[in-house]
C-alpha cells in the first residue's frame, strides 16, 4: 500500500499535535495538583499552630566532668 507524502505529513503534524496536547494536559494536572497539596498543607499548618500545637521542648542534658 502506498502511502501519498502529503498524507504522511498531514498524519505526523496531526500525531505531533495530540501528543503535544497530551502533554500539556498532564503538565497542567501535576501542577494544579501540586497547588491544591500546597493550599492543603498550608491549611493543616494554620490549622495545627490554632490548636496551641508547639514542638515538645528539647530535653536538657546535664553534661557533667
Amino acid at each position: 500500500m502506498k502511502i501519498d507524502k502529503r498524507w504522511f505529513l498531514l498524519f505526523v503534524v496531526a500525531a505531533t499535535a495530540a501528543t503535544g496536547a497530551a502533554l500539556a494536559t498532564s503538565r497542567r494536572r501535576r501542577q494544579l495538583r501540586a497547588v491544591s497539596d500546597r493550599r492543603e498543607h498550608k491549611a493543616h499548618i494554620k490549622h495545627w499552630e490554632n490548636e496551641g500545637g508547639n514542638f515538645a521542648p528539647a530535653e536538657a542534658v546535664l553534661l557533667q566532668p
